[in-house]
């Protein structure tokens, strides 16, 4: 990933600023034409606290002396690394779950989800809400709209007809519709990550064998026409 310049505004100021508010540093090594910056997470654990403990140095003459102020001690392990403006992340799991990528993921399937809503294929659209809390579904709600051409190139009737027409109707064993059969009402989770899989065109059918597919992994080999 990229990286835009940090403003001079963002930096922390050592004079100014207070040592128990840093929340990460940054080590940059730089030679020649090549920058390397290492990232690390600050906690609480790694603060010296001058009015919480005791801590004393030896200075040049032998003397013992207190602390006056807050230290901190530095990790020699990393969670980014960035080189030449290209972000390398260590752990993905530790960047999602510390550094809030989570609320990200879930406000984004929100924005699925009211895609979804305003094509006016599922009745009780609000359960999909609660299922968004769990990040694995909110990733998937996400490549719907992100990943899936579904929504934008194919009518609700149509969409509606495949769902019933499909493997003899084998995917309404899981999506069940309302008494005007114009939505679906969703019950379980397993018919939520039908539906999901349906939005996301993972039922596929081989036109050489004629044989049924789920796939969520799929190349885009469509011919694209240049004008």
């Amino acid at each position: 990933t990229r990286l835009q310049t940090v403003e001079e505004e963002d930096y922390y100021n050592f004079k100014h600023d207070d040592i128990s508010n840093l929340k990460g540093y940054c080590i940059t090594y730089i030679h020649d034409n090549m920058r390397v910056t290492f990232y690390k997470q600050h906690y609480a654990v790694f603060l010296l606290d001058k009015d919480t403990s005791f801590s004393l140095k030896f200075n040049r003459t032998d003397r013992i002396e207190v602390l006056e102020d807050d230290i901190f001690r530095l990790n020699k392990s990393f969670d980014f690394i960035i080189i030449d403006g290209t972000l390398y992340v260590k752990d993905i799991d530790k960047l999602e779950k510390n550094y809030k990528f989570h609320e990200i993921i879930k406000a984004n399937a929100q924005r699925s989800i009211e895609a979804i809503r305003e094509f006016g294929l599922i009745e009780n659209i609000d359960s999909l809400t609660t299922e968004a809390e769990d990040v694995s579904f909110a990733r998937k709600l996400i490549k719907v709209t992100q990943a899936s051409p579904v929504l934008t190139e194919v009518d609700k009737p149509t969409l509606i007809s495949f769902i019933k027409q499909y493997s003899d109707g084998m995917l309404l064993n899981q999506l069940k519709f309302n008494e005007t059969e114009d939505a679906i009402i969703l019950g379980s989770k397993k018919s939520k990550k039908t539906l999901l899989k349906v939005l996301n065109d993972d039922y596929l059918e081989s036109k050489l064998t004629s044989h049924l597919y789920s796939s969520a992994t799929k190349d885009d080999v469509t011919p694209t026409i240049e004008v």
